[in-house]
């Protein structure tokens, strides 16, 4: 990836935020392909 040009800059005030929804089916919240995911989503958002 060529990054010639780019520069890197603080962000002043208010600190961006997001938010990021995991929509699963009802019943599938504990499937072990799915707990993993939303246990490090939440995990991620905490921080």
């Amino acid at each position: 990836m060529d990054l010639t040009g780019v520069v890197v800059r603080p962000v002043d005030g208010v600190a961006p935020t997001r938010r990021v929804f995991a929509a699963v089916r009802r019943g599938t919240e504990e499937h072990p392909l799915i707990r993993p995911v939303l246990d490090a989503l939440e995990e991620v958002a905490r921080t």
